[in-house]
Formats: C-alpha cells, sequence, structure tokens
C-alpha cells in the first residue's frame, strides 16, 4: 500500500521515502497501467457509481455570473461541464469575490466543501496575481489572464490565429491588412495577437504596410475612421461586429471593397469571416488536464508548469471576397476620401 501511494504521490506518504520509492521504480523500469490505474481510482473512490465528484469553475468578477456575458468564456465552461459530467465530476460554478472574500478564505470553503480540483476562469483583468492557498488543490488555469503564480493552463493559440488569418485573406488578394485591438485584448494574450501582426507585417512590401490601431481602452468609432482614413487598409482583423459597422459607415462595402475577419468568432458558421478558437474544446481539454492531476494526487503548484494550447482554425464567411489584382491595384488607386466623411 505504501509504494502504491507512492507511486501516486499520495501527501500521507512521507517526502523522503516517496522519493526513494520512486527512484527504485525508475531504476526497475516500472510504468504503472493508465487502464488499471483508472480502476485503482475508481473503486478507491475517486469516481464512485451514481455519484459524481464536486470541482470547481472559479470566477473572479464583480458579479457571479458576470464572465457570463463573455461568448468565449461561457463555451469554455458548457465544454469544461460536458466533459466533467462524462468523467464522474459535478463541475459546480464558484464565486471567489463573494462576500468580498479573499483568495485565502475562498480556498477554505472551497476546501471544506470537499473541493479538491479547480479551474481557474479568466478574470476581469488583463492579467493578475491570485493567492489561494494552493496545496490543497490540483489545479487547472484557462487562459493566460491568471498570469501569477505560474501553473498548468489550457489556452487557445493567438499567434497561429492571426498567422492563419493573415494566410487566407493573402490568398483572397487583399494585400494591406491591417489589426485593430484594444490593448487590454493583447495583455491578455501576452502580446500574441501584435507580435504576429507585426511578424507577418515586416513580411510585406513597405506600401503595403499598415500600423496596428490599437485602443487604450474601449474600442470607438472615431478611432477607428480616423484610422481607415489615414491607412487605406483593405482588409482588417479585429474582434466582434463594431468594425463591421464602422466600415459600412464609411461608405464601403464589406468583403469587396474592405474585408473583414474576426480573430474570435462565437461559432464555426456566421455572418462573419475570421478565426473559431474552439473555447468549448478548450473547456474539455482542461477537465483532461484537471482528471489528471487528481488520479495522480498532483496537489500543488507545479515545478515546471506546462501549457496544452488548442489550434484554432479558419472559418470562411461574407466579409471577405476573392479579390484580383487589377481589381486591387484599381481600389488601391481610386480610393475617394470622400466617401469616408467628416471623421467624428
Amino acid at each position: 500500500m505504501t509504494v502504491s501511494r507512492a507511486l501516486r504521490n499520495h501527501p500521507h506518504v512521507r517526502d523522503a521515502l516517496g522519493e526513494r520509492i520512486r527512484i527504485v521504480a525508475r531504476q526497475l523500469g516500472y510504468h504503472p497501467d493508465p487502464m488499471l490505474s483508472a480502476l485503482a481510482a475508481y473503486r478507491s473512490g475517486l469516481t464512485t457509481a451514481g455519484e459524481f465528484v464536486p470541482i470547481a469553475y472559479v470566477s473572479f468578477w464583480a458579479t457571479p455570473d458576470g464572465w457570463r456575458k463573455i461568448p468565449h468564456f461561457l463555451r469554455q465552461y458548457e465544454g469544461a461541464s460536458q466533459r466533467a459530467a462524462e468523467l464522474g465530476y459535478d463541475l459546480q460554478p464558484f464565486w471567489a469575490r463573494s462576500s468580498n472574500m479573499d483568495d485565502r478564505q475562498a480556498s477554505r470553503v472551497l476546501y471544506n466543501r470537499g473541493i479538491r480540483g479547480l479551474l481557474l476562469a479568466p478574470i476581469p483583468a488583463a492579467i493578475g496575481h491570485l493567492r489561494f492557498e494552493w496545496d490543497l488543490f490540483s489545479c487547472i488555469a484557462l487562459g493566460n489572464s491568471v498570469y501569477k503564480p505560474d501553473m498548468h493552463r489550457v489556452a487557445g493559440r493567438p499567434f497561429e490565429g492571426v498567422l492563419a488569418a493573415w494566410r487566407h485573406l493573402r490568398q483572397l488578394g487583399y494585400r494591406r491588412i491591417g489589426l485593430a485591438i484594444t490593448r487590454r485584448t493583447d495583455v491578455r494574450a501576452l502580446h500574441q495577437w501584435i507580435a504576429a501582426h507585426h511578424f507577418k507585417t515586416q513580411q510585406t512590401k513597405e506600401e503595403d504596410r499598415i500600423s496596428t490601431l490599437v485602443w487604450e481602452k474601449s474600442a470607438n468609432a472615431a478611432m477607428f475612421l480616423a484610422w481607415l482614413h489615414k491607412e487605406r487598409p483593405d482588409a482588417v482583423i479585429s474582434f466582434g461586429s463594431g468594425p463591421i459597422e464602422w466600415i459600412r459607415d464609411a461608405g464601403f462595402s464589406v468583403g469587396s471593397e474592405i474585408g473583414y475577419a474576426d480573430l474570435d468568432l462565437s461559432s464555426c458558421s456566421g455572418p462573419c469571416a475570421g478565426i473559431y478558437q474552439y473555447p468549448e474544446y478548450i473547456g474539455q481539454c482542461a477537465v483532461e488536464q484537471l482528471n489528471l492531476l487528481l488520479l495522480q494526487n498532483q496537489h500543488g503548484l507545479p515545478e515546471h508548469p506546462r501549457v496544452v494550447g488548442v489550434k484554432p482554425v479558419w472559418v470562411a464567411g461574407p466579409t471577405v471576397e476573392r479579390i484580383s489584382l487589377a481589381k486591387h491595384n484599381n481600389k488601391r488607386l481610386r480610393l475617394p476620401r470622400k466617401r469616408l466623411g467628416k471623421i467624428p
């Protein structure tokens, strides 16, 4: 029993003894059978027939359901909840800011409820630092906004998303491709959005390079229209439906005159082209990673945190069209400034 517990990093085995046992196991070439390990965990009570083990989806927004208003986060939760049920867990939303409790108090409430596994939801700030009693839990962070302490996490791959958007827009004939983004959105992705766009911009002809529009606060039409007037992009990559309306307000047809690609589509099908980040699969993967930690009794912060990235995909849509070189050149040379109207 002691050997079995030591190989599973059970907390009831002294650290020195457990390490000695694991060293001998490695010397003997011992490898556990994952199927038998799962069966043993089931029989020992980690998963009991007819009973779901509670794990928590911990949020830090100003209201209990603030995160549900963000489609990406809601889909993450739905994917996580579905996968949790398939693995025998009950994923319970937990509002860590209830009654103004601090992280230490939240840790104790969760622990006293018998919860040992945590999915840490994206926080409302761009990035932040949490101070839970980490040794009590197995933890997986969703995304990169929980910046400190460093831990295992599952996230999208923003850099690849921008590269995919550029690749498809270029294949369609667009040449002057511009990025419009809020500073907060870029920081949440550890600057991968702007980094990828800058990388692609440096590979284009100098006359086709577009400066990036960065809103320091929230996106607004006035800055976008001024940027559109100055830079004259023939394609824009950004977030949400706002830029589509602003392009139309400027008097341009979306797609044939100025293409638009959304970097965070809410579904794989819809009225817009862009990148789908598979948030529901990010949630599923997070639960699978948490399940592995729980089966192995790995609590606390890891010495070598790992990041599991989910590859995004390009979704075609009516906001982009194939543009011939002749049409592209004609549009660049004759784009009438007066159609932009008065900049607010």
